[in-house]
């Protein structure tokens, strides 16, 4: 999984870290520090990361 998060560029070394350094207990909480991890790049996100970003997200779903 380290390899599929660190291809996808910055975000996926800001969720790597999110993942390694959450505090979380419950999987939801680790989930909501990812999403809103995702959220907070998204602002700033280059148009071609946030195509990547958001096709994933509607592949997972």
């Amino acid at each position: 999984m380290t390899i599929q998060l660190l291809s996808l560029g910055v975000i996926g070394v800001r969720l790597l870290d999110c993942i390694l350094n959450s505090k979380a207990i419950y999987p939801d909480e680790l989930a909501d520090q990812i999403v809103n991890e995702i959220n907070h790049y998204l602002v700033s996100a280059p148009m071609r990361e946030k195509t990547i970003i958001i096709s994933f997200g509607l592949r997972s779903a």
